[in-house]
């Protein structure tokens, strides 16, 4: 996904690659800005839910932030996050995943 050209000419930090690791806890996915790491609980007894698409996409938006991790100028699930959130979920799963998401106010742009 960080190949594509839209999303390379879109956010600059999409040329910096990512790594996903294993997360040894269950109940959470999450970003590591300060070595771009996607951190996924493994599959384990039947349970894989991290690797689902709108949790990668989660992660993949917390990556292309352009903000310095260390001096953030905003929340990390901001507004500017929401928007990066939902145009990956707009174009990668398509424009009904995003209206969902919006209308259920999981995720609503600013």
């Amino acid at each position: 996904m960080l190949a594509l050209n839209w999303v390379r000419e879109r956010w600059s930090r999409a040329a910096l690659p990512v790594r996903v690791r294993a997360r040894s806890g269950n109940t959470a996915a999450h970003y590591e800005s300060d070595c771009a790491t996607i951190a996924l609980p493994v599959h384990r007894g039947n349970q894989a839910w991290a690797f689902r698409e709108l949790v990668v996409l989660h992660e993949l938006a917390h990556h292309l932030d352009p903000q310095d991790p260390d001096d953030p100028t905003e929340p990390a699930h901001g507004p500017a996050f929401i928007d990066r959130f939902l145009t990956l979920v707009d174009e990668i799963v398509g424009p009904e995943a995003a209206f969902v998401l919006r209308a259920s106010g999981i995720a609503v742009r600013e």
